[in-house]
C-alpha cells in the first residue's frame, strides 16, 4: 500500500515536472524565434535602407533620357520603371510585415512569460 502511494506521488512528481519543461520549453523556442526573427528584420531593413534610395534615383534618370530616345525604347524604360516601382513596393511591404511579425512574437513571448508568473 505504501508502495502504491508512493508511486502516485511519484508519477504526480514527473507529471508536473513534464509540464513546468514544457511551458519552459515552449518559452525557450518563443524566445529563439524571436531572436531568429529580430536578426532576420535587421538585416532585411539595413539592406533596404542601402537601396531605398536607388529607386528614386532611377525615375530621376529616366526622366533625363527619355529625352534622347525614341517613343518606343522611352515607353520600354517606363515599363521597366513601373516594374521597378513594385519590386521596391514588395520590398517595403516586407520590411514592414517583419516588423509586425517580429512585435507580435515579442508579445506573445511576453504573455508566455506572465502565465508562467
Amino acid at each position: 500500500m505504501v508502495k502504491i502511494i508512493s508511486y502516485k506521488i511519484y508519477l504526480m512528481g514527473l507529471f508536473k515536472k513534464k509540464k513546468g519543461t514544457k511551458d519552459y520549453s515552449a518559452e525557450r523556442l518563443f524566445k529563439d524565434a524571436v531572436k531568429e526573427i529580430n536578426e532576420l528584420y535587421d538585416d532585411v531593413r539595413s539592406d533596404y535602407s542601402e537601396v531605398e534610395s536607388v529607386m528614386e534615383d532611377f525615375s530621376k534618370f529616366i526622366e533625363e533620357m527619355k529625352s534622347r530616345l525614341d517613343t518606343k525604347d522611352a515607353e520600354k524604360l517606363e515599363d521597366f520603371s513601373i516594374r521597378f516601382k513594385k519590386m521596391a513596393t514588395c520590398a517595403k511591404n516586407t520590411v514592414r510585415d517583419l516588423r509586425d511579425v517580429s512585435r507580435n512574437h515579442k508579445k506573445r513571448l511576453a504573455e508566455i512569460k506572465r502565465e508562467r508568473e
